[in-house]
């Protein structure tokens, strides 16, 4: 209700195709940690956002003990300017941002219930620091519409050999076998039920790296209409040094 940790930050790439071009969503693909900013910055954001932001809600009686998800813009000068807020873990920003971490995660989720002191729950993770960049994979329609019912294929072999790989579920479900009007056995499948339906997350030495690697994973998964940006994390430090 009153202390403030930071557990991490992303880049995000909120629209639908190459460019920032199309609809909105809740994101195409990340870059964690975000690369421009700086730790002044992040000290701003920490003091002039999140911490008056839970100090306020004390105040009038509404504490926050949990996750607070805050989209932000920095405008010119590391400026922070706040799009919304989510009293929640914000996906897919948060499977980018948790695979860093190793160790009691859950020890942290407790101390925000008043079971454990937060601080130390917090400073006993260890986090890696390598770059990392993460691609959505999305069903068809996305995000307008739903089409569900698209049967997906997964190497198994090759995401389990993957070490710096993590590929997380979101719009899946499983069918379970059954048996066809012949009394034959039927296998079961996962299906898309709309939406994100993927993310790949990829770890490396360097941004470009995570990136080569992420996009090296998307052959091996496969379903009808599926669709993914192809520009995440490209060209970032020709845009790093644009910054002014």
């Amino acid at each position: 209700g009153r202390h403030v940790e930071v557990l991490g930050h992303v880049h995000n790439y909120p629209r639908l195709l190459e460019g920032e071009r199309g609809p909105p969503t809740r994101g195409m693909g990340q870059i964690a940690p975000a690369p421009y900013l700086s730790g002044a910055v992040i000290e701003r954001i920490q003091r002039d956002v999140l911490q008056l932001t839970v100090d306020a809600m004390n105040d009038r009686g509404t504490p926050i003990c949990g996750a607070l998800f805050v989209d932000l813009m920095i405008v010119r000068g590391g400026q922070p300017v706040v799009i919304d807020y989510n009293v929640r873990f914000g996906d897919p920003a948060t499977q980018i941002l948790l695979s860093r971490l190793r160790g009691d995660f859950y020890a942290c989720l407790q101390a925000c219930r008043g079971q454990g002191d937060l601080r130390s729950a917090v400073a006993a993770l260890e986090i890696d620091e390598r770059p990392r960049v993460s691609v959505v994979l999305a069903s068809a329609g996305y995000p307008d519409k739903r089409t569900r019912g698209a049967k997906i294929t997964i190497d198994e072999a090759f995401f389990a050999g993957e070490p710096d790989l993590w590929l997380f579920e979101d719009g899946v479900r499983w069918v379970p076998p059954t048996v066809d009007e012949a009394g034959a056995d039927v296998a079961g499948w996962i299906e898309t039920t709309g939406g994100r339906t993927f993310t790949v997350v990829a770890a490396a030495d360097s941004i470009e790296d995570a990136r080569a690697k992420a996009y090296a994973a998307i052959p091996y998964i496969n379903f009808e209409g599926m669709h993914y940006r192809t520009d995440i994390g490209l060209g970032i430090a020709e845009q790093l040094s644009a910054i002014p």
